[in-house]
Order: structure tokens, then sequence, then C-alpha cells
């Protein structure tokens, strides 16, 4: 076994779980059913040489709950059968996209017991080899496949006469690829099955989902199995000579990952099943849906789409949650220009509102009043266009009467006003020193008919233009 190397990285494991006649085994999640979590991609080659191993269970090797050993005549790994129940496998962990598997083993001896050699999917593809350890079957090699793990016809098993599988060791190898399926012994074809004539088939379908590989041995000639099981598997099984062993010398695997190079996992992208659908994740965070027909293979830049994105991104390399926290910041980003602008005109607003009340704080002393109307209240009724510039033009004053008079008991002239009570709020009139009629006179540019008003001195005031 030159070609052999030491053990790589794998992970073994064997269990009681029984292998019914189709040899289906088990499936973790099925894709075809609802979305599953993407599987391991094995992504290289491997070649473990378990007859020249270390023997050392724990660097690649796994127990569960059925007898798995080392044979330390240098026959390798060991599945032990022991009563009805039993039905050791060794399984590599990890899943193959297309490509090429050699087991180089030894079967099982004796009536009632099957061992297999098995690919199958977790939408239950699946390629076999099966071997019957009666004494009338030990040059039968039998070889089957299934699709989606169809039972509605058997029309896909075969039977081919070689070696003694029993008495020696042969390596049994499965090539598969989009286009078609070939089984060998040795290194001879004994099988083809291309793609396109099994989607002919009553089942009609190829094995086009990422497998698992194992190698296993189970008594199909159980007490408790149906009576053309038993018949098939050459009797009931018969434990009195000992335990009997399935030996595995050693195990290459090639995952072609159907062309994609470094792939660490495969992912389902939708539930119908086929290549096409099927996500090749990389180590560089690339992805691939294979895009291509069953038996028909396309180059990627055909029928494939080649991205750098993630799972669960979309073609364009952003995923739904990136367009989704895309969509998000710019609402966030809106709602935020929106606070913005409505903080500056409010701002604007209460200062457009402290300008009209220091305005009418100016013109309506102690609640006065001018032409009947409040001065505040005319002010606040403003529009915020009449406040942008400079105060609203005042009512002209319409002057009855002004007098000046000398109050020889006083000190100081006085401005007798008997106005309106539109601009005092007294029908008496109202008091005022001429610097306060000056400072309204200022702010109030009065009419070109008002009256001048003479100073204390007998000098007349210029009239405003």
């Amino acid at each position: 076994m030159a070609g052999w190397t030491a053990p790589a990285l794998l992970l073994l494991a064997a269990s009681r779980l029984g292998m019914t006649q189709s040899g289906t085994t088990w499936s973790k999640c099925d894709p075809t059913k609802r979305v599953c979590p993407p599987v391991p991609a094995l992504g290289t080659t491997i070649s473990v040489d378990f007859a020249n191993s270390d023997n050392s269970l724990g660097a690649y090797v796994s127990q569960v709950n059925g007898p798995l050993t080392f044979d330390g005549g240098g026959n390798g790994l060991v599945l032990l059968i022991m009563g009805e129940k039993d039905a050791p496998r060794a399984g590599i962990s990890k899943y193959m996209f297309y490509g090429r598997v050699d087991v180089a083993m030894r079967t099982a001896p004796g009536p009632g017991i099957v061992t297999s050699f098995v690919l199958q999917a977790d939408d239950l593809d699946e390629i076999d080899f099966e071997w019957v350890g009666a004494a009338s079957n030990t040059t039968e090699t039998q070889t089957n496949y299934f699709s989606k793990g169809c039972t509605s016809s058997y029309d896909r098993a075969q039977s081919h006469t070689g070696p003694r599988h029993s008495e020696g060791y042969h390596v049994y190898s499965i090539d598969w690829t989009p286009e078609k399926l070939d089984w060998l012994i040795d290194g001879v074809v004994i099988r083809t099955i291309s793609a396109e004539t099994a989607s002919k088939t009553p089942c009609g379908g190829f094995p086009q989902s990422p497998m698992r590989i194992t190698v296993g041995s189970w008594v199909a000639g159980n007490s408790g199995n149906p009576p053309g099981t038993v018949e098939w598997a050459g009797g009931l099984a018969d434990f009195s000579g000992g335990p009997l062993q399935t030996y595995i010398k050693a195990i290459n695997v090639t995952d072609d990952a159907n062309g994609v190079k470094n792939a660490t996992q495969y992912r389902h992208s939708s539930m119908d099943g086929r290549a096409q659908s099927v996500v090749v994740e990389t180590a560089e965070n690339a992805t691939r849906t294979t895009g291509n027909d069953v038996g028909t293979e396309v180059p990627p830049s055909q029928g494939s789409t080649i991205s750098s994105a993630p799972p669960g991104e979309s073609s364009s390399g952003l995923s739904s949650g990136a367009i989704m926290g895309i969509i998000a910041g710019f609402v966030v980003a809106g709602a935020i220009i929106g606070g913005l602008v409505l903080m500056v005109f409010l701002q604007r607003r209460r200062k457009r509102q402290r300008r009209k009340s220091e305005t009418a704080d100016v013109l309506v002393k102690d609640g006065g009043a001018v032409g009947g109307v409040d001065m505040k209240q005319e002010l606040d009724g403003n529009t915020l266009s009449e406040m942008d510039g400079a105060p609203p033009e005042p009512k002209e004053l319409e002057v009855k009467e002004i007098k000046i008079e000398l109050n020889s008991e006083r000190d100081g002239t006085e401005i007798v006003s008997p106005l309106s009570p539109d601009l005092t709020g007294d029908t008496g009139g109202t008091v005022a020193s001429l610097d306060e009629k000056k400072q309204l006179e200022e702010f109030y540019e009065l009419p070109g008919d008002t009256p001048t008003m003479p100073r204390r001195s007998g000098d007349e005031l210029e009239r405003k233009d």
C-alpha cells in the first residue's frame, strides 16, 4: 500500500445504528424538508494508512457505542460484530461534493453479515458498495445508488463477480462526477451510470448533494428482520465462532468541491435538492452556487455565480442583514437631520418671540395702548415674515391738541396732552416730560401735519420730514 500515508486530520466514528437493505443509514437534517445549517467540507485530499498508524485512537478516531479498535498485526482498523444489535461504522466527519474515495478493506465473513461502503447525503442521495458474508456470496459485489431516498423501484442495484472479498484486501473505489458515476475494484471499472441515464429511471434522479463516507458492518440476518431480508443476507447470523470482523487498512479521499478550491463548508440555498443550489463556501469567504443542471458541466464563467460574499449575502456582495442595516442607517440619519432642522426652527422661533417681546416692552409702557389696540397683543399676532425684518410700521397718531404751559409752582415744563383715550387711556390727558415726549417722537416719525413743539427756551422744534 505504498500510495497511502500516515493518518491525517480525520474523525472516524462507530455506532450501533443499523442500516436497512437499501443501505440508508441516517440524516442529521434533510435540506429538502427544512432549512439546514451548512455542513463542513473536506475540501482537499486526505490519505490515512491505519495499518501503519501509531494506534492512537484519540488522535483521529472517536468511539461511539460500538467496538472500534486497531489490529496489532498490521490489519488496520477493526469493526467487530459480537451480537445481533451490533452495527459498527467508521466514517469521515466532513463532506465531499463530487470526487473519489478509495478504501482498502477486507469484509466480514459469515451468513447474515453485510458489509458496506457508502456515500450518503443528508437529503438521502446515496452511492453503495455492499457485500454479503455468506459462503455462497464471497465473490459477489453489489453496487447501488439512490436519489433522495427514493425506493419506489429497485432497478438500480447490480451484482458483479469479483475477488473473494472476505479472504483478502482489495481496493474498492467510487469515482463521482456531475456527469457520471463509476464503481471500481482494484482500479478496474465494474460499473458506470451517467446522470442522463439515471434521470430516466423510475425514481428519476442522480446523486448530486454533498456526501459523507462510512464503512461498516451490520447484521441483516437478524431474527427480528423480515424473512426477505434474512434470505438476502444468506440466513441468520452465527456468532458461535466468535466476533465477526471487518478490517479497514487504508482510506483515501479527494473532495473536488465541485471545482472550487479551499472549500470549507457546503450550504443548500434552496430545498430542491439539486447541485446548482449548493453553495460552496471557502476559506476566503467566497461563495459559489454551481449553476449547472444535472449531467452537464458548465464552466464558472457560463453557469456559475462566484462572489466574495459570506453565507446569506446577495449576489451584490451584501447580505440581507447588511442591506437592512444600511436602510436602518438611512432612517436614523434622516431622523437626526429632521431633529436638527426642528431644533434650529424652534430656536429661531424663540429668538423671534424674544424680539417681539422686547419691542413690545419698548413701545408700550405699563400696559399702555395705541389706537385702541394693545401693542403686545398686536406684536404677538404678527406672522414670522413680519418679524424677520424691522418692527411693523406703527399706526399713525392723531394729535388733537398739544399745549405747553408754564407752571410757576413746579420746576420744569410739562406738556398737557388732552388726547383721546386711544393714546393715553385717560380722558383727562396725561402729563409727560419733554424727555419722554422726545423719546416717543424719535421712535415714531410723526406725520407731516403734526404741529411743532416749542422748546422751553422759546425755540421751535424742527418738523420731521
